[in-house]
């Protein structure tokens, strides 16, 4: 996959499980969004929230978020001929710092995620990217329905 798109802001983001933020992780987590924020020039917003309760029936929310305190998003804006620049940042560099702190890497949110993210699937869907691309395939066996990063979008 190449860096062909630019836009002015480049995000990247990641799910933070409660146990990076209430158990031994803590000085951790905050030294790396200080580097992000000060080395790379980085800005940083985050949602709290509280979603730990299972749904009745299984659904298409990446798992991921019943563990999660907040969702962090990491943004770079520069002159727009650094954009491609900041997408290999984001990318390269940022994005996998965050992914540093969490055990398996971990997940973020479809709508605030690096769109070169190299392991999509896992990361924006979990466990549940197999269930969906059954789905998808079901009923869009001709792929016409298409984003970037939506299930399928990698035939």
């Amino acid at each position: 996959m190449g860096f062909t798109k630019t836009a002015e802001y480049q995000i990247g983001s990641r799910l933070i499980p409660r146990s990076v933020i209430l158990g031994g992780a803590g000085a951790g987590f905050v030294a790396a969004l200080r580097e992000i924020s000060t080395q790379y020039g980085g800005t940083i917003s985050g949602v709290l929230f509280n979603v730990s309760r299972a749904p009745a029936v299984p659904n298409a929310v990446n798992p991921a978020f019943r563990e999660a305190l907040v969702s962090l998003v990491v943004g770079t804006y520069e002159d727009p001929r650094q954009n491609i620049a900041n997408q290999k940042l984001m990318t390269d560099t940022i994005v996998p710092k965050l992914a540093g702190l969490i055990p398996g890497g971990g997940s973020a949110y479809l709508n605030e995620g690096d769109p070169w993210e190299p392991r999509w699937q896992k990361v924006f869907y979990g466990k549940n990217y197999d269930r969906l691309l059954k789905v998808k395939n079901k009923y869009d066996p001709s792929g016409i329905l298409y984003s970037l990063t939506s299930v399928g979008s990698e035939a």
